[in-house]
């Protein structure tokens, strides 16, 4: 956002306007200066970010070669007090770098969010703010986090040497005590997390990173829901990939707690057997089988892992493990 509007005086603005009606709105941007009614258009756009969305869901389920995004950065670009260098991957709104920090002295990852396309900006302060405050073993941990000049959101973590667990189940199978130390590391996050009212929202073998020497970090915590991010007050939108989500948050979004329970269950179950235990050629036939379809069989003979996908496959929230800590103890 342009550098002449003070973020502060935007912040005010904008919670002011999400407690507009429609017909409140036009008479409420027209009475505001030029400068901050450009600043402010880009958040309305409410139905070019429930499109943007379905067609990222879409994405998950066919993908497709990534446009370059206009706000893609070079090596050497600046950013704040962080020297650009290699792109190290990219989501629909979102782009992570390798960068130098100026100040400290220390190679970082930067993660790039488009906040044009994010219709409530303050809800990445805000989550950024409390996703800082995790403190674990088995978390990404958030240093930093900032506003660029160009309606972009930093969000700076600490750079991890390995790659994700849909990078590990694309080298071949993985074995049953293998799978159950990357579980058991998984649950300990969640239930760190959890006991804290945090969510993740989006657990999937992309958002889990194998780290050298085994360790398993869960990366984007709370972050991730920020690409699908609409105004309260505009549409129902499900939020997450849809492959993973779990009944009650496409019936009844948001997320809660008991939602990454469910997650776990199904990342378990890809990790176990190579496929997802919910799939369609659509994203009409996806929901259709997460809401309705045969439950999968337990996959595996390790006790652990039966009776942890049994536990959490569960359509009913109620009847559902309750906790990420009983998970664990399942796992133990």
């Amino acid at each position: 956002m342009s550098a002449q509007v003070p973020l502060r005086k935007l912040e005010r603005l904008f919670d002011q306007l999400q407690h507009l009606n429609d017909d409140q709105v036009v008479g409420f941007m027209e009475s505001l200066e030029p400068r901050y009614q450009n600043a402010l258009r880009p958040f309305l756009v409410q139905n070019d970010a429930v499109l943007g969305y379905f067609q990222k869901a879409h994405q998950v389920l066919h993908p497709e070669p990534i446009a370059v995004s206009a706000f893609d950065h070079q090596p050497g670009d600046t950013i704040a007090h962080f020297q650009i260098g290699s792109l190290l991957g990219r989501g629909g709104m979102s782009s992570v770098y390798s960068a130098m920090d100026t100040k400290d002295n220390r190679e970082v990852a930067l993660k790039m969010i488009d906040l044009c396309s994010v219709s409530n900006y303050q809800d990445f302060l805000n989550e950024a703010r409390i996703v800082a405050k995790l403190k674990h073993n088995n978390i990404c941990s958030i240093r930093s986090w900032g506003f660029t000049d160009e309606d972009q959101g930093y969000i700076e973590m600490p750079l991890y040497l390995g790659y994700s667990l849909r990078d590990r189940l694309d080298v071949g199978p993985i074995s049953e005590s293998e799978l159950v130390n990357f579980l058991r590391q998984v649950a300990r996050g969640l239930a760190s997390a959890h006991d804290l009212g945090v969510v993740h929202g989006d657990i999937k073998p992309e958002n889990l990173f194998l780290e050298r020497g085994g360790r398993i970090i869960i990366l984007d915590f709370g972050i991730a829901r920020l690409e699908s991010r609409v105004p309260s007050t505009a549409f129902k939108v499900l939020k997450g990939t849809i492959p993973y989500l779990s009944p009650e948050c496409i019936t009844d979004p948001p997320a809660h707690c008991i939602s990454d329970i469910w997650s776990l269950g199904v990342m378990a179950y890809e990790l176990a057997t190579g496929h997802r235990p919910f799939s369609g050629n659509t994203v009409a036939d996806t929901v259709e089988s997460i809401l309705g379809g045969e439950l999968p069989t337990t996959p595996s003979s390790h006790p652990s892992i039966e009776n942890l996908l049994s536990g959490c496959l569960v359509r009913d929230p109620a009847r559902r493990i309750g906790t990420a800590s009983e998970a664990l103890n399942l796992l133990q």
